[in-house]
């Protein structure tokens, strides 16, 4: 029994010295490992500042919210809006943005801004919901864009032409999102890929004003785990801003009677700036 005893005490002193033995040789591989990907980190940030003609290309301490200022002269009367909006952007715990309100208030203008201005190009990824033929599809898609998100830089997806039907696929996507470990949830995770994901809603003013707030509320009850930004309706008195400004875009010289046609026909409620941009357009014509 002591014979036994000997050689089990023998047995378990050679483990531990093993384990001493190669605890250098451990910490050597994990030093390199370390170094390898500084490595790669730093030639990856000097290839792109090359590509891109911009020094340091890859950082990411920027503010997004700077892209707003490219909105506030396009984006008629949501002052309100994209004040939250900036805000929402240089918050990095904000992950996941919705922007809702009814038709032709500026929201897809505002998306289209982003995708024009954001720091890096090559980071921004579309997606029209409702012009994708099947749930399945669409959600196959959102997988793809999430394969694909650069580590250099920050990434940006917008998806745009979504319902109030559509409300719950946004927590799924979310949840997608939080499961990915590539993915920062939190400003204390640098060395993970950012994302801002921005969804584009479009709520139905064609419906009486009971039905358009049960509207409204049921789809900010769907998206209470994401930050929703708010754009409100244009009143008729707005109309003639959206005119000077598409006139201005198209440089088209109207009569005061075209303006006042234009503003007769026009449905600022229903359509917002959407219902003179037509008919500018028809005037524009030699």
């Amino acid at each position: 029994t002591q014979k036994r005893r000997s050689r089990m005490s023998w047995s378990v002193w050679c483990v531990i010295i093993s384990i001493l033995a190669g605890l250098p040789f451990c910490l050597e591989l994990t030093d390199l490992e370390r170094m390898a990907n500084q490595f790669v980190e730093s030639y990856t940030n000097q290839l792109q500042s090359i590509v891109h003609n911009r020094v340091d290309y890859c950082d990411r301490s920027g503010r997004l919210g700077e892209m707003v200022a490219h909105a506030r002269s396009e984006v008629l009367h949501q002052e309100k809006a994209l004040d939250d909006l900036e805000r929402a952007l240089d918050n990095v715990t904000y992950n996941a943005i919705a922007i809702v309100g009814s038709s032709g208030v500026g929201k897809s203008q505002t998306a289209s801004i982003m995708h024009e201005r954001f720091p890096w190009p090559g980071n921004v990824q579309t997606l029209s919901w409702g012009a994708t033929s099947s749930t399945d599809k669409r959600m196959e898609r959102v997988e793809s864009m999430l394969k694909n998100l650069a580590h250099c830089g920050r990434n940006l997806i917008l998806i745009d032409n979504m319902t109030p039907a559509d409300g719950d696929h946004v927590n799924t996507i979310n949840e997608m999102i939080k499961n990915t470990h590539e993915i920062a949830n939190a400003s204390g995770q640098p060395k993970l890929k950012q994302l801002t994901i921005v969804y584009i809603f479009s709520l139905n003013r064609l419906l009486p004003d009971k039905a358009y707030d049960a509207q409204k509320e049921g789809l900010l009850t769907a998206l209470k785990h994401t930050h929703v930004i708010n754009y409100q309706m244009l009143e008729p008195d707005h109309l003639l801003d959206c005119i000077y400004r598409e006139a201005l875009l198209t440089g088209t010289n109207l009569t005061v009677a075209q303006i006042e046609e234009i503003i007769q026909a026009g449905d600022a409620r229903n359509a917002g700036c959407k219902s003179v941009c037509a008919k500018v357009a028809l005037y524009s014509k030699p």
